[in-house]
């Protein structure tokens, strides 16, 4: 069961991509969230985060 969502941007690859953070559990409980690339719907996994 999907639950609720956020869209937002991240770094894919060296790249800004828009995700969509889902919610995914049972019985209305998130037991876990997902990373989906909102253009192809495929799960993403953001860089990690930089020193500047």
């Amino acid at each position: 069961m999907i639950g609720t969502g956020l869209l937002l941007a991240e770094p894919v690859h060296e790249q800004w991509r828009p995700l969509r953070l889902v919610n995914v559990g049972t019985r209305g409980t998130a037991e876990r969230t997902r990373r989906l690339d909102a253009v192809t719907g495929t799960p993403a996994a953001p860089d990690p985060p930089r020193d500047y």
